[in-house]
């Protein structure tokens, strides 16, 4: 059904996954919006022809730098406010808002890039990583390398494996599904060295 509409949404349904996209990592709604299942979805439609693979994950990396970058300003506004306490109270270790707070304790900035790749802390880090004090143009940095493999990742292995991938987001996990999004952009990147190759040889 999701992938139904989505196709059926022509060039809006670039905005559609951006506004998606970007709204995951909002903390207070990122749990109810199905941004990665919505990327993998359109990546099986760019498989098909039916979206533009290059905008499709233009408009990916934009939405989860652009989210990120508005979690992050909220997370700092409340910093140092009586919201914000009430909030790092809740972000206990053991509950997802927790996890993305211990993870940024550990590894500071790089948890910013780790987080991203894991759905139970995605959705809060860039609020967490506000209230911690991190500077910007570090937490920037991270995000975009973030976004920028996560985006076109997300997008490749939908791509590559169309009506498997989300199946084998759930079987395989995230990190699974990388993989093997991973090899097949392998696979493919012989195949056109090799079609170079052959090219070449018989221009001579």
């Amino acid at each position: 059904m999701l992938e139904h509409a989505v196709g059926s949404l022509g060039t809006w349904a670039y905005l559609l996954v951006f506004l998606l996209t970007a709204g995951e990592t909002g903390a207070l709604v990122g749990l109810l919006l199905p941004g990665e299942t919505l990327v993998i979805f359109a990546g099986a439609l760019a498989g098909r022809g039916r979206l533009d693979t290059v905008a499709l994950s233009a408009a990916v990396v934009a939405g989860g730098i652009i989210g990120d970058s508005v979690g992050f300003a909220v997370g700092r506004w409340t910093r140092g406010r009586p919201s914000a306490q009430r909030l790092l109270g809740r972000l206990q270790p053991g509950d997802r808002g927790g996890r993305a707070r211990e993870l940024l304790r550990r590894r500071g900035g790089e948890a910013v890039f780790t987080g991203r790749f894991i759905g139970v802390v995605r959705s809060f880090m860039p609020l967490a990583a506000g209230v911690s004090g991190l500077p910007y143009r570090r937490f920037l940095a991270y995000s975009a390398a973030a976004s920028l493999i996560w985006g076109v990742g997300s997008v490749l292995v939908g791509y590559f494996f169309g009506p498997e991938a989300e199946r084998l987001v759930r079987t395989a996990g995230t990190t699974g599904a990388f993989a093997a999004g991973g090899a097949a952009v392998l696979v493919l990147l012989l195949i056109l060295v090799k079609r170079r190759a052959d090219h070449r040889h018989s221009l001579r």
